[in-house]
């Protein structure tokens, strides 16, 4: 607690769960710091706080007080890929109501990010690997930019209906399983052009 009230004005924050390390030999490899599946309390004294980033975490269960932070940003890069790998990804009530940004890690590409349902605020979301959810549209109105990467372009076109994008990005390299060069007109067209009737609605 001492910590977070000397640090009581800060308005960005980023909690690492790995730390950077040189052996003797030159070699460089990460290491998990201690307490890494916990979120400390201290952060709870930061009433200033607007930007959070977990970078590795590996947190089951976001703690209360989390959700009442005014934060408007979040970022969480996490190290196990399996589904159902954390309580907090399901939980809608772990999250504060107030983010407006939340930016998903890349490589975890089966979330559920029920977390972000009753987040009706978000302007901004990163979703990673993973699917577009179907109900993220009509959950998160106010949506203005998207992103996602190798997740199947469709996902997006089939939840985003009626939402107003100003910004929509999905990167998939050349050998992934959806873009087929003599498919690739069939795949693409059609959901993108139900994403950009959606965007001028």
């Amino acid at each position: 607690a001492d910590f977070g009230q000397r640090f009581c004005g800060v308005e960005r924050l980023n909690v690492t769960s790995e730390r950077f390390l040189i052996d003797d030999e030159g070699a460089h490899h990460y290491e998990a710091v201690a307490g890494a599946d916990a979120l400390h309390r201290a952060i709870a004294s930061m009433p200033r706080l607007r930007v959070l980033t977990l970078d590795e975490c590996d947190i089951q269960h976001m703690p209360d007080w989390l959700r009442f932070l005014p934060l408007e940003e979040l970022q969480i890069s996490t190290t196990k890929t399996e589904a159902n790998a954390y309580a907090w990804d399901r939980d809608e009530d772990c999250l504060p109501r107030s983010l407006k940004i939340f930016r998903h890690d890349d490589r975890n590409w089966n979330a559920s990010l029920g977390c972000l349902r009753q987040l009706t605020q978000l302007e901004e979301v990163h979703l990673g690997a993973t699917h577009c959810p179907s109900w993220l549209g009509q959950r998160c109105p106010n949506l203005k930019r998207v992103h996602g990467y190798l997740a199947p372009i469709h996902s997006y076109a089939d939840a985003l209906q009626g939402v107003a994008l100003e910004v929509f990005t999905l990167q998939i390299p050349f050998e992934h399983e959806d873009f087929v060069a003599s498919l690739e007109e069939y795949e693409f067209a059609d959901p993108l052009e139900r994403l950009l009737s959606a965007a001028s609605a």
